[in-house]
């Protein structure tokens, strides 16, 4: 639900917390502090935009809480837990695009092997890694990675997805399990000393 920020909107917040100006002006001071405070303690990195962004839905939600009982705070503690889950997911799925976009560096590396960027020891790895994948597999993953404008990124995932038959999020959770594959294969065989 969007609904605009406005002055009138606080003030009715405020209200809502308490009848008295003061009082109502503490009782928010106290509850951002606890909002940041929760946030920190859950290893959100922006708390204080975590907190804003709940009073803000809070504050969208307030002309249906006009006859709540109960503790308030519960309730600005109820959304700020679902914004923490929305945080932890995105932070996954940044990750993940980190980690695919890493992988894809090593595959279009692969293409280059007179970069400069892995070691030998490290091509040796990943081109025994990637060998050790079916060959379905492999033009999957380095299909995938093998994109270099970003722009035609979308366009040649949906290509590569309708070519192996297989949705978009699908085409994600293999190309993510495919590249967990061949981190692990890499991590092992860089340990041991990939053979030259």
């Amino acid at each position: 639900m969007n609904v605009e920020i406005n002055k009138e909107n606080f003030k009715r917040l405020l209200k809502w917390l308490d009848s008295d100006e003061e009082q109502a002006a503490e009782r928010y001071g106290h509850i951002y502090g606890v909002l940041i405070k929760y946030f920190y303690s859950a290893g959100c990195p922006n708390s204080e935009e975590l907190a804003d962004e709940t009073i803000d839905r809070m504050i969208g939600q307030i002309k249906k809480l006009k006859n709540y009982e109960g503790e308030k705070i519960k309730y600005f503690l109820g959304i700020a837990r679902n914004i923490k889950m929305e945080s932890f997911r995105k932070r996954e799925n940044q990750t993940e695009l980190y980690e695919l976009d890493n992988l894809s560096q090593q595959a279009q590396q692969l293409e280059n092997p007179t970069d400069e960027n892995l070691s030998e020891i490290q091509m040796n790895c990943l081109k025994i890694c990637l060998q050790k994948l079916s060959a379905k597999e492999r033009k999957l993953i380095l299909g995938y990675h093998n994109v270099t404008n970003s722009n035609k990124k979308i366009e040649v995932h949906k290509k590569l997805a309708e070519k192996f038959s297989l949705t978009a999020n699908a085409l994600r959770v293999q190309i993510f399990r495919l590249k967990q594959r061949v981190a692990e294969c890499a991590g092992n065989c860089a340990e041991k000393g990939a053979p030259m």
